[in-house]
């Protein structure tokens, strides 16, 4: 049991994570340079202040917040003095940040994601319904002027989501610790019902809200590149 939620964490995660590689690879080509960046604006500053504030939570020391700069965007922070797991919340912060962030969006546009029924039982139904779930918020608010802009706000934090190479690099020592951790509370079935609940009402619910929410990303992009792409 425990074992399998371990690993449809796993697969969550792997899935979001495509989805943002999938939908910054299409506005890549659909616009470039400037035009891109002003696409990637408001997602690059949810994702360095969430860095910031992973920063703040684990002890590091911030000594720099660069945006947009010739080096590119960037959070330059000392070592967390939370030890292990301090480098791998602080380079995953923008996760958790972007799909916060993007609720909240949700909250002042005064939409009702309850009324959707999103989470089931079992990884395939959550999965279906999550992807039914954003075709049908897609649908009965795309005549909004405020679900555009809740489209370009969420497009832009989906597309800068995933953790840079450099966040990977700094958080990869400290990932596999907890990885192998994790893995032996599993292997000798020593897993307490905090960290149980924890996974199960927490940690999925926030990474399918995500998917959700990089559904309706994706529903947005995938007509305009195809338009993009017979007009050109």
């Amino acid at each position: 049991m425990i074992f399998f939620k371990f690993f449809e964490i796993i697969i969550w995660f792997f899935i979001l994570f495509a989805i943002s590689f999938l939908i910054g690879n299409l506005w890549q080509r659909i616009f470039r340079g400037r035009k891109y960046e002003a696409i990637l604006f408001p997602g690059v500053i949810i994702h360095e202040f969430s860095h910031a504030l992973g920063c703040l939570i684990t002890g590091a020391r911030i000594k720099s917040i660069k945006l947009f700069s010739s080096s590119g965007s960037y959070v330059a922070h000392t070592k967390a003095k939370i030890p292990i797991i301090g480098d791998m919340l602080i380079s995953f912060a923008p996760v958790v940040g972007g799909i916060l962030f993007v609720y909240l969006l949700t909250l002042i546009f005064n939409y009702d994601l309850a009324q959707l029924d999103l989470f089931k039982e079992s990884f395939q139904e959550s999965l279906f319904q999550l992807i039914k779930g954003a075709v049908s918020f897609s649908v009965n608010y795309y005549n909004q002027w405020q679900f555009w802009l809740f489209s370009y706000l969420t497009l832009s934090t989906i597309i800068s989501l995933i953790p840079s190479k450099q966040d990977f690099k700094n958080s990869a020592i400290s990932s596999l610790i907890i990885f192998l951790i994790l893995s032996s509370l599993i292997y000798f079935d020593l897993f307490k019902d905090s960290i149980l609940y924890f996974f199960d009402n927490y940690l999925i619910n926030l990474l399918g809200l995500g998917i959700f929410f990089a559904t309706i990303a994706l529903l947005i992009t995938l007509p305009i590149f195809i338009i993009k792409k017979i007009i050109l």
